[in-house]
């Protein structure tokens, strides 16, 4: 049981570690991105009306 354990807790960490190398958090980065994109063209919006 505690060598299924330790396997276990490996895996996750490698998983964490190798997180922001891999396809899984593109997600993430992509939504990031839409969110920054959109507040600079609403600052950029406000300041050309103002």
């Amino acid at each position: 049981m505690g060598l299924l354990l330790a396997l276990h807790l490996g895996i996750v960490f490698a998983l964490f570690v190798t997180m922001p190398y891999g396809k899984f958090v593109h997600g993430i980065y992509r939504f990031l991105a839409l969110v920054r994109a959109a507040k600079d063209r609403h600052h950029e919006f406000a300041r050309d009306k103002g």
